[in-house]
This record gives structure tokens, sequence and C-alpha cells, in this order.
């Protein structure tokens, strides 16, 4: 009998300043390879990607997650359950380019919408956390090839999140970070923010309310709601009430997909495109 595997994907919306044709393809090869460290003794870096046979726009390939062993730090000998010798540890051979603890999660670049999708949970029930994908990526993101400047990511939340977060009962603080968008993204009444972050040479727009006295709420007119939906894929919302304090980056967008062993799953995985 065929059965599924159940896998969990996330994505982060990738925007790169400024970016000619071909700077997205540019960018993702540029940066495979690179190590990054994503908490504790682990590890994790892109292999460099695939061309998709099927859809042109779409690179793929794997994150690759391991273990560094400190050879020089304290071992444990679970015999005497002591800190284990220098003689002891001159047994242990390890070849340089070998590491323990390998898992590896599917990730898919779309250079059309600059979206980026990985699997959370893969179909070893194995996990890449938002919090470790988002520290991940914006690190790696950091080497930058000749020709950009700026590259900013936002992992892309749930859409009911920003509108919880403006209804929060007696809402007393409300943070918008706007960070630059791709132009192509931005409806028209978004085209005067961006003109005034290109003209003061900024790089984010920070809007901040605070609630005045002796009033139970903040009440976020229009274009600041327009605003904090803008900011959910290109920056971050957050809002604090009397009891409550909450973000954006809380709540990441996850769409659970099944793949069969006997089908496609490639096919499967790209299809969380269609979500994002």
């Amino acid at each position: 009998m065929d059965t599924a595997s159940r896998i969990a994907i996330g994505a982060i919306n990738v925007s790169a300043s400024p970016h000619p044709p071909g700077t997205y393809e540019t960018l993702i090869r540029m940066v495979a390879n690179i190590e990054i460290p994503v908490g504790g003794s682990d590890y994790a870096k892109i292999t460099p990607p695939f061309e998709s046979a099927t859809q042109p726009d779409i690179l793929h390939g794997r994150i690759c997650v391991w273990t560094i062993i400190e050879k020089d730090s304290d071992w444990f000998n679970r015999s005497t359950n002591d800190k284990a010798s220098e003689s002891d540890k001159k047994k242990v051979i390890i070849p340089e380019d070998i590491a323990p603890n390998y898992r590896y999660f599917l990730y898919a670049f779309n250079v059309k919408s600059h979206k980026l999708i990985f699997e959370m949970r893969n179909e070893f029930r194995q996990s890449f956390g938002s919090r470790r994908a988002e520290k991940f990526f914006t690190q790696l993101f950091e080497h930058l090839p000749e020709g950009i400047e700026t590259v900013d990511i936002t992992l892309i939340p749930d859409e009911g999140s920003v509108d919880a977060i403006l209804t929060l009962p007696k809402l007393r603080f409300l943070k918008i970070h706007v960070t630059r968008p791709n132009p192509e993204d931005l409806t028209d009444e978004f085209n005067a923010v961006m003109e005034k972050l290109n003209a003061q040479k900024a790089r984010t727009f920070v809007q901040e309310l605070y609630k005045a006295p002796r009033v139970e709420s903040l009440i976020p007119d229009e274009e600041t709601r327009t605003l904090a939906h803008v900011a959910s894929t290109n920056g971050f919302v957050e809002g604090k009430s009397r009891d409550v304090q909450d973000s954006t980056k809380s709540h990441p967008k996850i769409i659970q997909v099944e793949v069969p062993k006997n089908g496609s799953a490639l096919a499967r995985f790209f299809s969380a495109f269609l979500h994002f």
C-alpha cells in the first residue's frame, strides 16, 4: 500500500537591492557552501542549487545541518564517569571532512517571486525550526556578491498574525518595521514610502505608536493597517497590550504537504509555492 509522509514547509521573502536581471540567481549560487553556526555545536549550509527541469524559475537544493566536534574540548569517559585523558582522546580519529549528526532539509528558490521555501520538518520528522531558519538565512545573506548592497529577509507569517496584533485588546504599543521591498511588489499607494526611503538613503522605515494617557487603546488607521500588512512580508510588526506581547515573527506560516513514497516528492514540495 502506498503510504505518504507529511512534511512541514515555511518560507522567507528575500529582497536584494539593487537587483538587476540575474541578481537572485547570482546571489543563491554565491552563498552556497558557506558554513553558518546555527546554535550549540551545529552548523548549516545550502548546497549549490539545481535548476528545475519543469519550472525554469526555480532553483533547488538541500540545507545540510551537522555537528562540529571540538577535539580540543573536554571529553567524557563513560566507563570511568570522569574526564577523558589525553591518551584516551588520542585514540579518536575523525577525518576533517567527516561530521556527525547529519540531517538535511529541502529548499527551493523562485527567482521571479524571490520567495524561498524550506522544509521545517522533513519526512524523517527532523526539524529546522523558524527561529533557526531565520538566523541561518540572515547570516547567510550577509555574504554578498559584488554589486548587491543589501539583502533583507522576512520569515513569512501566518495571514492572520497582523490583524491579531492590530486588534489586541487595550493595545498600548505598536511597532511597524518596514525593510526595503522589491519595487515590483509595491502597490501605487506605497510608492511614496519607497520614494522617502530612496530620497533619504534609508534602508528601513520604522513607525512606533504609543497609546495616549487616559484612553483605553490605540486605534490604528487605514494607512497604518496597510503599512503593517506590507511589513508582514518585508519586515515585521510588534504589538503590546497590558497582558500580551506579540510579533509576526512568532507566527510563521506553515504548509503541510503529503509526499507519497512512490510519487514525486520534489513536485509536491514545489507545490507549496502556491501558498506563499
